[in-house]
């Protein structure tokens, strides 16, 4: 059995600490088994508790996740975040990150379908991106049949008005004081958060699914929970882009949300 080396032993730790299960880490580490896992840890009883590194930051987080959906490599992030790949590789896991064996980066998909669309064949394209040729034809046969689909099948929608740019409140409709100026700060501000909403929602919608940085339902869960903060929550980041609120959404823990 082969020795294990200072990156596995950092995952091991570090994944075990975090509440991971033996399969969990056994399958990040992918060459140990569980009962390989479990009996490492067992051992490793009597060994004295190595001090933890520091913890990760919500915005190292946001550039991990970033990275990730980009189908960059785990020494790739490091090398970015200044953080070890085992590190990275145990950080990935606990954020959800970790791909099954065998699938694709979103790079990869975009190449088979580009590819694809030229005409050339699952063997040219496994050994352009070193792929298996199998896997490269199952990804080409479904990116086909989902072009080839009747428009009739795609669920519809509420058309959305697509917002570029913030609205401008028009002081000239309230010109007559009906309303104090208290009032007009918070119409200002349940107009900006409508609008995020919308904003939101409607460019997730247009997005095709494997570039989305996160799902529809998920994110409107969550802007429904955060409209809980008020709207001056919304007011407050008016200049926030479309990936700002992206990012935002994508790593936003449960604790945070109203």
């Amino acid at each position: 059995m082969s020795l294990w080396n200072d990156q596995e032993l950092d995952v091991l730790k570090t994944m075990r600490q975090a509440g991971a299960s033996y399969k969990e880490i056994a399958d990040v580490l992918e060459r140990r088994s569980s009962s390989a896992v479990r009996n490492k840890l067992l051992s490793m009883r009597d060994e004295p508790t190595v001090a933890t590194k520091s913890s990760w930051s919500e915005a190292e987080d946001a550039r991990v996740i970033e990275l990730r959906k980009k189908g960059l490599s785990y020494a790739d992030i490091a090398a970015d975040t200044g953080r070890t790949r085992g590190s990275v590789k145990s950080r990935c896991a606990t954020l959800g990150l970790v791909r099954a064996k065998g699938s694709l980066t979103q790079r990869e998909v975009e190449i088979i379908q580009q590819r694809t669309d030229e005409g050339a064949d699952a063997a040219e394209i496994s050994k352009e991106i070193n792929r298996s040729a199998d896997i490269v034809r199952r990804a080409a046969q479904d990116y086909l049949a989902a072009k080839l689909a009747p428009k009739d099948e795609t669920p519809q929608l509420p058309r959305l008005q697509a917002t570029t740019t913030q609205p401008k409140f028009n002081s000239s409709l309230l010109s007559d004081e009906r309303l104090n100026e208290e009032s007009r700060a918070v119409y200002q501000q349940v107009i900006t958060q409508a609008s995020t909403v919308e904003m939101v929602i409607f460019t997730l919608w247009k997005m095709p699914k494997y570039k989305r940085p996160l799902g529809i339902e998920d994110a409107a869960v969550k802007l429904v929970r955060l409209i809980g903060h008020g709207p001056e929550y919304f007011y407050a980041r008016r200049a926030w882009t479309i990936n700002d609120w992206f990012k935002h959404l994508a790593t936003i823990k449960e604790e945070q949300l109203p």
